[in-house]
């Protein structure tokens, strides 16, 4: 059985799981559906919850001496422990540069750029052509932060991820999946 679950009856029609970075379990379900019910979806999904909660403990292990702020996480690197402030003023300067070299490459503009600190996203951009990168990408190896810049840049022009924004994406950056991958190992950083 698995231990720290927390169950969420809400307005819905299905059932969801989310293994947790703090390694519980929250199931979402539909108001009207049993305890038993929604314990017995659980049990069926043990083994897919066991793997997930071991992949968030390796991950934590990897990254203990980060989230303990023994160390930084710099451009995909290890390095001794800076400021949040320092980190901060850092990651705004390297990538508003990066930012403006891809946007002047590419020929796609943007009318603005701002940092947030988003616990579940490393950007987003509006249809007013305004970028907000997450300062945290700094943490990321320098292929993989070109990749979400582009990805923001590109929504200029497309503001949805359909055929066409796919097609772009793919041809300017390669292997779109290695980089999905690369953002979701180290996402959970997003909340330190």
């Amino acid at each position: 059985m698995i231990s720290n679950l927390k169950i969420i009856k809400q307005d819905r029609k299905t059932i969801s799981i989310k293994v947790n970075i703090d390694e519980s379990v929250t199931v979402k379900c539909p108001k009207k559906l049993s305890e038993n019910s929604v314990l017995n979806f659980v049990n069926k999904k043990e083994q897919w919850i066991l793997k997930n909660l071991a992949q968030i403990k390796s991950k934590k292990q990897k990254y203990d001496l980060v989230i303990n702020k023994k160390q930084s996480l710099v451009l995909g690197l290890l390095v001794p422990f800076i400021k949040k402030s320092e980190f901060e003023k850092e990651a705004r300067a390297y990538l508003t540069q990066k930012t403006h070299e891809i946007s002047q490459i590419l020929g796609l503009n943007y009318s603005s750029l701002s940092f947030k600190n988003y616990n579940s996203r490393w950007g987003c951009c509006n249809a007013k052509k305004q970028i907000i990168l997450n300062y945290k990408l700094y943490m990321l190896d320098e292929n993989t932060i070109k990749y979400v810049i582009i990805h923001e840049l590109l929504h200029t022009i497309y503001l949805n991820h359909g055929r066409e924004f796919k097609n772009n994406l793919k041809r300017l950056v390669g292997n779109v999946n290695l980089y999905k991958s690369r953002l979701k190992e180290v996402g959970f950083l997003l909340n330190t």
